[in-house]
């Protein structure tokens, strides 16, 4: 079996050794690594370049600046393997990632494997579960794969438990899938100036076409959270335009392929929970405005009429009293409690995390 690796580069010197190193250095050899170079003006261009002279398994494209979805596309008209793993370009695997993979591909026949990520800040690394289970791995088919495709498309009922949990496993990365899948079906990225988040429809329709899913309970993909450059971390006041788009992508397939009302309900929910992703972006230290401006923004998207349509019917019952006022605010168009909030949120975490930095350092 051939593996495909494909990883979109810009700009990123600074990680990209360690994230090819953790590619060629897989116990699994049969794969080949697609590293597509996005116009990048530092020296990653030049380390593509070497490293594609050192291991014939890599093929290096350089290409005008077009994107992460455009670089991923172009990744994929060239890959040849069976399966197709993406990997960004700051990121890394531990080494055994591939072989791991290839070895529950054996045992279950499975279209897509994901598996769990750290997120790695500069001073600690945090462990986060794609699924919370005992479980070494879960198989999804049948109705228990009816529930995880729903789940895609957005959280009800109890799972509003965790509303921040809604992407837990939604990112191309961290996943290793049949090239079947892709091709039969046409999959590509939309782009990201479009959608905002191009993983998501990409992935819902992935899960949807898959038969056999298997959930591998390890920690294989390193996710750098501290890289200004990322490809996948710039956003604007934009982004809910963006999600707008991605929103009406989502229920043409819902519409398209004849969903029941649970996934309807999903997708308000998932629209409905996105102004915790634009709050945080609001109170980034990367968004810069004043708090006139931040409210301004806040309130455009409040006050939209789709946003107004979803929010009015997402369901307060399961959510955490935090939640519960969080979103009673964003119901009553209320965005400087909203942002308040989310400041707050954002000083706990970052307090909690801080005590658990020395928990580590002194155990």
């Amino acid at each position: 079996m051939l593996i495909s690796v494909i990883v979109p580069v810009y700009n990123v010197e600074n990680y990209l050794n360690e994230c090819i190193e953790s590619i060629i250095n897989q116990t699994f050899k049969n794969i080949e690594i697609i590293l597509i170079d996005d116009g990048s003006k530092d020296g990653s261009s030049a380390i593509c370049d070497s490293f594609a002279v050192l291991d014939e398994r890599i093929i290096v494209v350089h290409q005008l600046n077009s994107g992460l979805s455009a670089a991923r596309n172009v990744g994929l008209t060239l890959a040849k393997g069976d399966y197709i793993a993406f990997v960004d370009s700051d990121d890394y695997l531990n080494i055994n990632t591939l072989s791991e993979a290839n070895s529950v591909i054996k045992k279950y026949h499975c279209d897509i494997v994901f598996w769990s990520r750290i997120k790695e800040y500069k001073n600690r690394s945090v462990k986060v579960p794609a699924i919370s289970t005992l479980d070494e791995s879960i198989l999804f088919e049948g109705s228990k794969l009816e529930i995880l495709r729903r789940r895609m498309f957005g959280l009800i009922k109890e799972e509003l438990k965790t509303p921040t949990k809604t992407d837990a496993f939604i990112s191309a990365w961290g996943k290793l899938y049949k090239r079947d899948i892709i091709f039969q079906n046409n999959l590509t990225f939309l782009p990201t100036q479009e959608v905002g988040s191009e993983d998501v429809f990409f992935n819902i329709q992935a899960f949807f076409y898959a038969h056999r899913i298997v959930y591998l309970n390890k920690y294989f993909s390193h996710y750098r959270m501290y890289n200004p450059n990322s490809l996948t971390k710039h956003h604007s006041n934009t982004l809910y335009v963006r999600l707008k788009s991605l929103y009406s992508y989502i229920y043409g397939f819902v519409l398209e392929k004849n969903l029941n009302e649970e996934y309807e309900t999903a997708l308000r929910n998932r629209f409905s929970l996105w102004i915790i992703n634009n709050c945080l972006t609001i109170t980034s230290s990367r968004y810069e405005a004043s708090l006139a401006k931040k409210i301004g923004d806040l309130n455009k998207i409040l006050n939209d009429n789709l946003y107004k349509e979803c929010i009015s019917r997402l369901s307060l019952r399961y959510l955490p009293v935090v939640w519960k006022i969080f979103f009673l605010f964003a119901k009553n168009r209320k965005p400087l409690p909203l942002i308040i909030l989310t400041y707050i949120y954002r000083r706990l975490n970052s307090l909690k995390s801080s005590i658990s930095s020395i928990f580590i350092f002194f155990s």
